[in-house]
């Protein structure tokens, strides 16, 4: 592939180290600092047969177990392959019992009994349980499971614990109901229908065969490799991915931007969907898009002295992350430059739009600059409500991000080529980072309709500005959700802006090395003639087009229902319908302190068993309701919910 750093013109960039979050600039993390970096260029130089003193780098550095060639417990890894594919587990005479009990009871706590489910926020109760059994039994003293969080590492609990210290109600209703159902109180419906989050294995979307079968097999890889019934392509990938592993263990750190072939691989997906070069190094694996879009708002925060941040440009970085989420948080981090006279970093959402973005342009203390969408032309971007918003905002704040989410959440849509040349050209005019959501790539149902990259159009338009892209392993047809696995690529950014942002990301040492590897298994599926390829193809194209014949069933139940009007579900996996609320159901949401989308929504709950989202937590023109829901209940569920 193109090395694409020296067309880098450091004097176009927007973001500069003066106009980046000053405080990244100050942090340090040793442990991921310039000595370990070092160490791996020295690595690679013995490996290319550079003499040196020495014949191997000891890496004395970091508290890496497995890097270091301790062997994994044999029952972890039986447990952790076994919830991977439990089927090939629970069937094989020489797994112990005591593992297939373990793995059994895990499936059972999560949502479609699969580990691909998100889980609780605050994690799986049966695992929060044995946490505080395991305090309770050290201690000697009593442990509330209801105060145990499950995190990412320690490192993201540390993290979040320090953020919540420097300084909405949780929506727990469904759980409730589907513990007084267990329970036996009667209900006026018999399940909970669970329409309010693109989680699509809690829905009973089965896991793809090779995913599984590589996930598996990275954990246990001596019965992968030994096992005749595994194919080959599967051995073969879990050798490669191990042979770019720490001490050969998925239970070793990666380096802080994530699995070097992973990265590759990455690139390589993207210069195939695109047509243009793509640079492995500039490829980033995180927790999710949310961490890297919060790290990139937070990292533009220039704090200058006049308190108005300026504004920069960037190019080609490619960054792995635990679930776009993650990626999306810490990009927005990384941009926000915060202001010592009191005038915030803006950045430009789109309305509807998902709750991340706001709920992080929050904490960070950034201003939301909303954009409306045109919901009588299905949601299409309109430039002059760009420009209007862009405008108003300027006495608030200084704008320098516009976040674009294509195909659209909440609202199904997919934007046109046109569109997105207009938002590229109205993003340059204003200089304006771009942020694209791009999870959704692989979901696009409308006939006539495409899916377009943000980083495609703006090389064909021959337009260069900071551009950062987001995809996750949680959507499209693989639905990993629980995985966390995601990536970004950052176009356009100067070479000392990405050394400041490596910086900012290392503090989290790495992200969850399984996930990496279903971001792999994403970007890399099994090649045509391979043999997995057959079963592979068979179930993508399965998911796809059941998922295709959900999102016509939903628009079109929604609208034969009086009162209701839905959108065609172009793309994504949610319709965002209008609902017209009687004038006697406004008022008695108001008198409940309540919002009349809310009082639908909870009353659709509660008598029918139905769980949607009211259309406020996205955000909707005033005097306008709506609701979200997910296309993803199968499809006797969906017919059965539709009724």
């Amino acid at each position: 592939m193109k090395n694409i750093h020296s067309n880098n013109n450091e004097s176009d960039c927007l973001l500069s180290l003066d106009s980046m979050n000053q405080r990244i600039r100050t942090m340090e993390y040793a442990v991921r600092g310039a000595i370990p970096i070092r160490a791996t260029e020295l690595e690679k130089e013995l490996k290319s047969g550079v003499k040196k003193p020495f014949d191997e780098v000891i890496r004395a550095n970091i508290g890496d177990c497995h890097a270091m060639n301790q062997q994994p417990l044999t029952f972890f890894r039986q447990v952790l392959s076994g919830v991977l594919s439990p089927t090939q587990c629970l069937s094989n005479p020489d797994i112990p019992e005591d593992v297939k009990q373990r793995v059994t009871l895990l499936l059972d706590g999560l949502g479609g009994r699969s580990v691909g489910a998100y889980s609780d926020a605050s994690g799986v109760e049966i695992i929060r349980r044995h946490v505080a059994e395991y305090i309770e039994e050290r201690d000697g003293i009593p442990s509330d499971w209801l105060n145990i969080v499950l995190t990412t590492g320690a490192s993201e609990g540390a993290k979040a614990m320090l953020s919540f210290i420097n300084s909405g109600s949780t929506d727990g209703i469904p759980t409730e109901l589907e513990k007084e159902l267990k329970s036996g109180v009667k209900k006026p419906f018999d399940e909970v229908i669970r329409a309010n989050i693109g989680d699509c294995h809690a829905m009973n979307q089965q896991p793809l065969t090779f995913f599984r079968q590589v996930l598996s097999g990275v954990l246990s890889p001596t019965q992968c490799l030994s096992n005749p019934d595994i194919p080959e392509d599967v051995k073969q990938r879990v050798t490669l991915l191990l042979d770019g592993l720490g001490g050969r263990s998925v239970g070793a750190y990666s380096d802080a931007s994530g699995v070097e072939i992973i990265r590759r691989h990455v690139a390589e997906y993207i210069e195939e969907r695109d047509g243009i070069p793509s640079d492995w190094l500039n490829v980033v694996l995180t927790t999710g898009a949310s961490e890297g879009a919060k790290a990139m708002l937070s990292f533009i925060n220039s704090g200058s002295t006049d308190g108005i941040p300026t504004v920069s440009i960037i190019f080609g970085y490619h960054f792995l992350t635990t679930g776009a989420s993650e990626g999306a948080k810490a990009m927005l981090s990384f941009i926000n430059s915060g202001s010592t006279d009191g005038i915030p970093t803006g950045v430009m959402v789109p309305i509807p739009q998902y709750p991340l973005y706001s709920a992080t342009i929050c904490e960070l203390g950034m201003h939301l600059i909303s954009y409306y969408l045109d919901e009588q032309n299905e949601w299409a971007l309109n430039i002059d409500e760009l420009s209007r918003a862009y405008e108003e905002s300027k006495s608030h704040c200084k704008p320098k991000a516009i976040v674009v989410i294509n195909p659209g959440n909440p609202t199904g849509s997919v934007l046109t080529r046109h569109n997105i040349e207009d938002i590229i050209r109205f993003a340059k005019q204003n200089n304006l980072i771009i942020i694209a959501d791009e999870v959704y790539q692989h979901n696009i149902w409308k006939n006539g309709a495409k899916f377009y990259s943000f980083k495609k159009v703006m090389h064909e338009l021959g337009i260069r500005l900071e551009l950062v892209s987001m995809m996750s392993a949680s959507k499209g047809f693989m639905g990993e959700c629980g995985l966390r696995g995601g990536y970004l690529e950052i176009s356009n950014f100067d070479a000392q802006v990405k050394a400041m942002f490596l910086k900012m990301l290392s503090a989290r040492l790495c992200s969850s090395i399984l996930g990496q590897i279903a971001m792999d298994c994403v970007v890399k599926p099994p090649a045509i003639g391979s043999p997995s390829y057959e079963t592979f193809i068979k179930e993508k194209e399965e998911v796809l087009e059941s998922l295709r014949l959900r999102a016509k069933l939903t628009a079109d139940t929604f609208n034969s229902i009086p009162g209701i009007v839905s959108n065609p579900v172009a793309g994504a996996m949610y319709a965002f319908p209008r609902i017209v609320l009687p004038e006697k159901a406004i008022k008695a949401a108001e008198e409940r302190g309540q919002k009349a989308d809310f009082f639908y929504a909870m009353t659709l709950l509660e008598k029918a068993g139905i769980c949607v989202v009211p259309g406020s937590g996205f955000g909707q023109i005033p005097g306008t309701y709506h609701f979200r829901t997910t296309i993803l209940p199968q499809i006797d569920k969906l017919e059965k919910m539709m009724k």
